[in-house]
């Protein structure tokens, strides 16, 4: 008969490159052996399953990040203390969930940082797709891996899920369980590291938690079963000696560019300002085509993280988020090319001016900031300043709209080194309001909405603080998205027409 099995492998997934999921953790033994993977949530705390540190001996668990091969050197943390959740129950694996504190913070990178946490109850939907990962084993005959691979899987539906379990197993799925497979192909039948993290559009939805038969690589009937992390916000927030992890923060935000990570293009959870937005369907910018786009970079790693424009000769204009991820970095403005590999103009940024009532738990209203460079631009073939619109220009749904960036070609791909433009359509502001009212955010007139009514739906475009232009004049900023979800979901974009007085009177 079938029996519960604790799912500790991969099969058929692809491997990570180094920093594409940098909060992958691996728990390792006394032995440097690796047993359990688990998730980075801030610099202190780790999240795993209870199943994995079931007599909470903090002695003979050690915490390795930052790598994507268990072979090669690497950053071990040592923890110093494991909270197991008081109403775990290990017979039947339910709030399988513990937290681990380590003895010294993380220092976050490219290569270390943490996930995003969703909602307390945020919703996962069925049909969802969902990525996991691990350190697991790779064949069904079992060779050990040591290297990290992931593998896209789909959210099962929760009542077939229950029945399935209720009658193979006499097991019941609770509320705080979700299930996920891929039933069309065998490769991730058995998914992931015990506690390895799932994730949909870059937010952590669960852990693995156990799986059903005697060899669950074989079965890809039984999906395999996760811990549902939304269901544990509050407790994890509870216990983190006030170590607080807010939705979004400044400080949080700038690690978050650095951690580059990804948005799904199916996201059906989540919104997040587009810190990894995509320009999809679009083409190469001709040299001086758009000379008044910038790209904003830290200056230590020269890793590009936000769009921008030139405003005048001393100042750019971008998003308010953009300019709270700078933090105390220090960051420079590229401007002058199509092509980041390319010799350019650098220009260090020295003055840093955010809308006064800027509010990332609001929609992100007023998500608009200045900055302020050393050395003035000089103008010529592909340097210039952006039209500004008049105060009476009208901006009609359905005009045709071109935004512009250095994003992502496709999810989890390299930023592209050539600058891409694409044509999109302004959105009617009312069906704009309503279909974001529905998921319980709201869209401002100071806020402006356009899509791409082809068929690539989930297309996200620009980079953030990028420009979106009406016939040449400056009307947006990208600001927010529902995390990339779908052709009827628009972007949102701040409506510079509604600044032009502040614009003015902070560049005077």
């Amino acid at each position: 008969g079938a029996s519960k099995k604790l799912v500790t492998r991969i099969v058929g997934g692809k491997r990570a490159s180094q920093g594409e999921i940098p909060y992958q953790v691996s728990l390792q033994n006394e032995n440097d052996m690796h047993f359990c993977g688990g998730v980075i949530i801030n610099k202190y705390y780790v999240l795993t399953a209870a199943h994995c540190v079931p007599n909470a001996d903090t002695s003979s668990i050690s915490v390795v990040v930052g790598t994507t091969d268990l072979q090669k050197p690497h950053s071990r943390h040592l923890v110093q203390s494991i909270c197991i959740h008081e109403e775990y129950n290990p017979q039947i694996l339910i709030n399988d969930i513990a937290l681990l504190r380590l003895q010294k913070p993380l220092k976050f990178s490219s290569r270390i940082c943490f996930v995003n946490l969703p909602k307390q109850n945020q919703t996962v939907k069925a049909g969802s797709i969902a990525e996991v990962s691990g350190f697991g084993i790779i064949s069904p005959e079992g060779e050990e891996a040591g290297h990290l691979y992931f593998v896209d899987n789909i959210i099962t539906n929760q009542t077939y899920c229950r029945e399935l379990f209720d009658t193979a197993a006499n097991i019941t799925i609770q509320d705080t369980q979700d299930c996920a497979n891929d039933p069309t192909i065998q490769k991730s039948a058995c998914v992931g590291d015990s506690s390895g993290p799932l994730t949909v559009s870059g937010l952590l939805v669960g852990l693995v938690s156990f799986g059903l038969y005697p060899n669950i690589c074989t079965s890809t009937e039984y999906p395999a079963v996760y811990t549902r992390v939304p269901s544990y916000i509050d407790w994890i927030n509870k216990n983190i000696e006030k170590i607080k992890i807010k939705y979004i923060s400044a400080r949080t935000m700038a690690l978050r560019i650095l951690c580059l990570l990804s948005l799904l293009a199916f996201s059906q959870a989540g919104l997040l300002p587009l810190f990894d937005p995509r320009i999809v369907n679009g083409e190469n910018a001709r040299l001086g085509e758009i000379p008044y786009q910038v790209s904003l970079q830290y200056t230590d790693s020269s890793f590009h993280f936000c769009g921008g424009s030139i405003l005048n000769d001393n100042y750019v204009i971008t998003a308010a988020h953009c300019a709270e991820a700078i933090g105390s970095f220090n960051v420079k403005v590229i401007a002058g090319t199509i092509d980041l590999s390319k010799l350019k103009s650098e220009h260090n940024v020295i003055k840093i001016i955010i809308h006064e009532k800027y509010d990332s738990h609001n929609s992100w209203i007023n998500d608009i900031a200045l900055l302020q460079v050393e050395t003035p631009f000089i103008t010529s073939k592909t340097v210039g300043h952006v039209p500004l619109p008049p105060k009476d220009f009208n901006v009609k749904a359905n005009d045709v709209a071109i935004v512009s960036g250095w994003g992502r070609l496709w999810q989890g791909g390299p930023t592209t080194v050539r600058l891409q433009r694409v044509n999109i359509f302004i959105a009617d502001h009312t069906y704009c309001q309503y279909i974001y009212n529905r998921i319980n955010y709201n869209v401002y007139p100071t806020q402006i909405c356009a899509y791409d009514s082809s068929i690539e739906k989930g297309s996200c475009h620009g980079d953030s603080g990028g420009p979106l232009t009406v016939g040449g004049k400056l009307v947006g900023l990208v600001s927010w998205a529902n995390g990339c979800a779908s052709s009827s979901y628009p972007t949102v974009y701040t409506n510079v027409i509604e600044y032009l007085d502040w614009i003015t009177a902070n560049t005077a």
